[in-house]
């Protein structure tokens, strides 16, 4: 573990007299979002107060945060580390973008399902152009159960 680090404000007295933020928050590496040191600045006192009770308070949980992970889930966070080994994307990163591919593919729906709607959306209307779309529905029967989200223009072309 680290040295423990001194989380309070310091008076930035040059900053003062160039008309920035005075005062400062130094955030060691690992209490840090980024992982590297930081530097943080603000106007007034009560506002980097405020932030250093934060780190703080993240500080103090960090310990309790580790004990509610089984030895299961450290190892499985540790072989998701070593997939996105020498790829420049963070593990954190990479478990939102999967969840938003998942709630995309959550609220799709089947193609044929889609084209479905869409002529009876615009039954009534020109009827030319909802004869050109069941035929288009129909030219493509491999996607009729596969959802929206998943369909790609690879897909359309091999068809």
């Amino acid at each position: 573990m680290p040295a423990s680090a001194i989380l309070k404000p310091t008076l930035r007295a040059t900053q003062r007299r160039q008309g920035r933020a005075a005062w400062a928050v130094n955030v060691p590496p690992h209490l840090s979002p980024t992982g590297k040191r930081q530097q943080l600045f603000f106007a007034s006192k009560t506002e980097a107060a405020v932030v250093c009770e934060q780190l703080k308070a993240r500080k103090d949980n960090f310990g309790t945060s580790l004990n509610a992970l089984t030895p299961a889930k450290i190892a499985e966070a540790a072989e998701a580390y070593n997939l996105l080994e020498g790829r420049n994307i963070s593990l954190l990163t990479a478990v939102r973008r999967c969840l938003g591919i998942e709630d995309q593919r959550s609220a799709s729906i089947p193609f044929r399902e889609l084209c479905t709607l869409y002529i009876e959306s615009k039954r009534g209307r020109d009827e030319r152009h909802l004869a050109d779309m069941r035929r288009t529905m129909n030219r493509f029967p491999s996607l009729h159960d596969r959802l929206v989200s998943d369909i790609s223009h690879r897909d359309l072309s091999r068809c």
